[in-house]
């Protein structure tokens, strides 16, 4: 296996794990570093170092490479580990046609730790594949699923005020209730809003 790399549009690398024949591992994935300013956040802390994992479809990895569902060890959980990122948010798509690996995806996801929290946002896939039983193996791994709903996550940056997480449903298959999403974050606090398909971002601009 060798790793190669391409610079980002934005900044940083994007890094992707192929074998001989240049074909994608099952450790494949894209690592991009983006800087991204949060408003009212400016001239508060510096800055919040995020790491935002998303439509990793594991199934598919798995079938094809790692039959065995006890081996759902994959290279995005390492890398979001190694960022040692202050703040962990998963947007969704975690398995693909099937939910045979669905406890073991989230067995997996259990493990990440971030002072700031880990927090969920479910994507159509999780939908498809059993949206109860993805809701039921994210409640074991104890990862709040952030359904237009919201939460100060406890990052104090200037005379008291709160950074705020919230999340609204899947664009496809769920509600998107912004005014309940944002119903508690006061109108001088920052918040950051999970969405799994980022066409929401169309919608909210045409609302």
């Amino acid at each position: 296996m060798r790793v190669s790399s391409a610079d980002s549009p934005k900044c940083g690398k994007s890094i992707n794990t192929v074998d001989e024949h240049n074909q994608p591992t099952p450790r494949a994935g894209v690592v991009e570093r983006r800087v991204a300013w949060v408003h009212k956040l400016l001239y508060g802390m510096g800055y919040l170092s995020v790491a935002l994992t998303t439509d990793m479809t594991l199934t598919w990895l798995l079938k094809r490479y790692r039959p065995d569902p006890a081996d759902a060890k994959w290279n995005v959980l390492v890398t979001a580990g190694a960022f040692a990122a202050a703040l962990v948010v998963l947007t969704g798509d975690h398995v693909y046609r099937s939910s045979e690996y669905t406890g073991p995806v989230w067995a997996e996801l259990a493990q990440l730790q971030a002072p700031l929290g880990v927090y969920s946002a479910l994507g159509n896939h999780d939908h498809w594949e059993s949206i109860e039983r993805s809701r039921a193996a994210q409640a074991q791994a104890d990862i709040p699923e952030l359904l237009n709903t919201n939460m100060p996550i406890g990052f104090v940056w200037r005379r008291g005020a709160r950074l705020w997480l919230a999340g609204v449903g899947e664009l496809w298959e769920d509600e998107q209730k912004l005014d309940q999403a944002l119903s508690e974050v006061p109108p001088d606090e920052p918040a950051i809003l999970l969405s799994h398909n980022p066409d929401y971002a169309d919608d909210m601009n045409d609302s």
